[in-house]
């Protein structure tokens, strides 16, 4: 089998399994397909993940500070990256902080 046949038939069976709305377990089970080349086959046909330096969003590790005393409700929230503290209120004004966060870039990190 060619690999573009092999990838034709794989998009089918995607097809099959959206329709079918069993669980990948059940529905390779069913369709006697070990489970692993369910999701090597799915990973193929995922678009492709942004560069670490593209400009468009992706994800960013945060580590957890001791927080000390738990806020007061209806508090706002402190993000911190590095350095860097952003203190947000209720109620705050989210394309301000897209701004902020962009202004201060992966140097702040």
């Amino acid at each position: 089998m060619t690999n573009e046949s092999l990838r034709d038939e794989w998009k089918l069976r995607f097809e099959e399994f959206s329709r079918s709305e069993m669980s990948v377990a059940d529905w390779c089970h069913a369709n006697l397909i070990p489970i692993h080349r369910f999701y090597y086959w799915r990973k193929k046909f995922a678009p492709s993940a942004p560069a670490a330096n593209s400009d468009g969003p992706g994800w960013l590790t945060l580590d957890v500070v001791d927080p000390g005393s738990p806020p007061a409700p209806g508090s706002g929230v402190s993000v911190r990256l590095g350095r860097t503290v952003i203190e947000l209120s209720p109620g705050f004004d989210s394309s301000v902080l897209r701004a902020v966060v962009a202004a201060l870039g992966p140097a702040s990190c």
